[in-house]
């Protein structure tokens, strides 16, 4: 008597299914765990009543709207601060880091402007603090902007 085979006679899933699965689960690029737009992962973002908290090591940083925008395969590559917009950004350092690495990162949802809603181009994750205005350090906000609305916001 095959055990392997005998089992799985009473599920709808075939040997085959299960070994594609466990090699995506060793492999680790099938399982997605979402980021959030201010570079680190969704779940260390807690929810205390009046306002939401992102907490990492030994680390805070001061997103108030936790929203998943991309998700990888592996965390660890997102625990970086954020020190300014674009390439200076948690998000950018996180995903940078992780491509590099040959870790799998894919966006969530077609990335676009959180300004103009222009969908197709270049983006750059900024952090604003309570005042919408661009900080160079953690943020209350994190949005994506495109060249001309970054522009705008700088000269506000």
């Amino acid at each position: 008597m095959d055990l392997e085979s005998d089992f799985f006679n009473h599920f709808a899933i075939t040997v085959e299914d299960m070994n594609a699965s466990l090699s995506a689960v060793i492999d680790g690029r099938d399982y997605q765990k979402p980021i959030c737009i201010c570079g680190h992962p969704i779940s260390w973002h807690t929810d205390t009543g009046s306002r939401s908290m992102c907490n990492f090591a030994s680390t805070y940083c001061r997103c108030k709207s936790p929203l998943a925008v991309i998700a990888t395969s592996d965390l660890r590559y997102f625990k970086k601060l954020t020190r300014g917009p674009g390439s200076n950004h948690a998000l950018s350092l996180g995903c940078y880091s992780a491509i590099k690495a040959n870790k799998s990162v894919r966006w969530l949802a077609e990335p676009m402007c959180f300004k103009c809603k222009a969908t197709g181009v270049l983006i750059r994750p900024v952090a604003l603090n309570s005042l919408s205005r661009v900080t160079f350090a953690s943020g209350e906000i994190n949005i994506l902007l495109c060249s001309t609305c970054y522009e705008v916001i700088m000269l506000a």
